[in-house]
């Protein structure tokens, strides 16, 4: 079970905010990642790795966020 209480770091990236969740399983750091733009929620995920370090934990999680938003476009419009 994932315990939480650590605090939210935000990372601004190509005009959206990528907030950082950081937590542990058992002795090893996660970190979730939630994309938002003008308020809303475009996409939320998490690394499937586990790591030593808190750090490793959010640098992986910030690039996959990172990633995402440079592969899938989001600014494009889906209606064409």
């Amino acid at each position: 079970m994932k315990k939480s209480g650590m605090e939210r770091s935000n990372y601004h990236y190509r005009g959206r905010i990528v907030t950082l969740i950081p937590g542990m399983e058992g002795y090893m750091w996660t970190c979730q990642y939630i994309i938002v733009k003008s308020g809303r929620t475009e996409m939320d995920g998490s690394t499937d790795k586990t790591y030593l370090s808190r750090e490793e934990a959010e640098y992986a999680a910030l690039s996959a966020a990172r990633t995402f938003i440079d592969h899938c476009q989001l600014d494009k419009d889906p209606l064409g």
